[in-house]
């Protein structure tokens, strides 16, 4: 009886732990939310949509930022680089986001894709022309 106890007030515990834990995830969770427009990344990331990256595969991806102050960019860039393993004619993909900063509040000014190719089924630098 007595090692029951100890396992219900053990138990009591660690569920009183995990809804401590939950909470200060939830709190995490909206400050990330409330962060989304104040990072250029982020928003890039956002705008590839929920399928990206649903079979996981190499990435490279690069942001820069400028402005008259370092703490203050008003300009950003962002690459994401993709490969594509499952793709017989596209080996990878190339997405350079131009964002500027309104309001407090990053946009999306532009989005350029291009693709490389698979050795022999089009251009083997990143380009906009259809690989075959």
């Amino acid at each position: 009886m007595q090692l029951f106890k100890t396992i219900a007030v053990l138990t009591m515990g660690l569920l009183s732990g995990c809804d401590a834990q939950q909470a200060e995830d939830s709190n995490k969770s909206n400050n990330h939310v409330q962060a989304d427009s104040s990072v250029p990344l982020i928003i890039a990331l956002k705008d590839r949509g929920e399928g990206f990256q649903e079979i996981p595969s190499t990435l490279l991806i690069k942001q820069t930022v400028s402005g008259d102050s370092v703490e203050s960019p008003e300009r950003a860039t962002v690459t994401i680089e993709e490969d594509i393993p499952t793709d017989d004619s596209v080996a990878a993909m190339r997405y350079v986001y131009q964002l500027s900063k309104r309001d407090d509040s990053w946009e999306i000014d532009s989005k350029d894709i291009s693709q490389r190719c698979v050795s022999g089924r089009g251009s083997a630098d990143f380009s906009k022309e259809l690989c075959r």
